[in-house]
């Protein structure tokens, strides 16, 4: 038996007990919420995906997790030698170095992602419209 969706019906908050003050803050926070994506909606429509994209991104999702599984279990067999000998210098640095290369394909994937669905430059965009640190 579905679950019904009682978050989008009017009169939602309603039914669930809560204090005045909190009622005052979740309802107006859920409009403005439901408002900013309907904006965001007709700005840049959602894209639907073909049959052939879906598959391409689900084979580009499997071969980095496979690409990411072999590069972890490399690097944790070095952690392990490197721990057995008490270099710890050295497992923090494996430590280190797979972090970055765990990021490092996930950050390949989404480029990869982006280019199956045609929006190659938008990623480049996102990214240059984030702060830095």
């Amino acid at each position: 038996m579905p679950v019904p969706d009682l978050c989008n019906r009017p009169g939602a908050f309603e039914a669930i007990p809560m204090s005045d003050n909190v009622r005052r803050f979740l309802v107006p926070q859920t409009h403005t919420i439901r408002q900013a994506m309907e904006r965001l909606e007709k700005q840049s429509p959602t894209a639907k995906l073909t049959d052939a994209q879906k598959a391409q991104i689900t084979e580009l999702e499997s071969l980095t997790k496979a690409k990411k599984a072999e590069k972890e279990l490399f690097l944790q067999g070095e952690i392990t030698k490197a721990q057995e000998k008490g270099d710890y210098e050295a497992m923090a640095q494996l430590q280190k170095q797979l972090t970055h290369e765990l990021g490092k394909l996930d950050e390949d994937l989404e480029k990869k992602k982006e280019k199956v669905k045609g929006r190659e430059g938008r990623h480049d965009l996102i990214r240059q419209a984030e702060p830095t640190p």
